[in-house]
């Protein structure tokens, strides 16, 4: 919040209505990306099996993962309201280490972290795979 929610709660915007706000809006952005997702998947489905109506079934099973999305919202706000200084911690998504272009300029040394990061990742995943017993059926 760094400072910035001060102005908007000294109003007439109280601090459950500030905050409910912004959860519906996560909440709903939330939503709407795992029905894109899902409309994508099924329109991939259906363009290579002929069947329309995967379409929709995979907007619907995708749609059965918001529950774990709303679970991830509320994790937040205990963390908010409790333990503000937790939400303190920045730099921790590999979404912030990188400039947003054209707005930032490019950042080499974080690029090449975050790929040898994704490929260390992979590796060892795959080293385990390879390692797992799998069971037939």
């Amino acid at each position: 919040m760094r400072g910035r929610i001060g102005p908007v709660l000294a109003g007439p915007t109280g601090r459950s209505t500030w905050l409910g706000s912004s959860l519906l809006v996560s909440a709903l952005a939330g939503v709407i990306l795992l029905a894109v997702y899902g409309a994508a998947l099924g329109i991939g489905a259906a363009v290579s099996t002929g069947d329309l109506g995967l379409v929709g079934e995979t907007i619907g099973a995708s749609l059965l993962r918001v529950p774990e999305v709303l679970v991830l919202l509320a994790v937040l706000v205990p963390l908010l309201g409790l333990a503000p200084q937790a939400m303190a911690v920045t730099n921790t998504s590999v979404l912030s280490h990188l400039p947003w272009h054209p707005l930032g300029s490019f950042a080499p040394v974080a690029t090449v972290v975050l790929v040898v990061l994704a490929a260390a990742l992979t590796s060892l995943g795959l080293y385990g795979l390879r390692r797992r017993d799998l069971a037939a059926g």
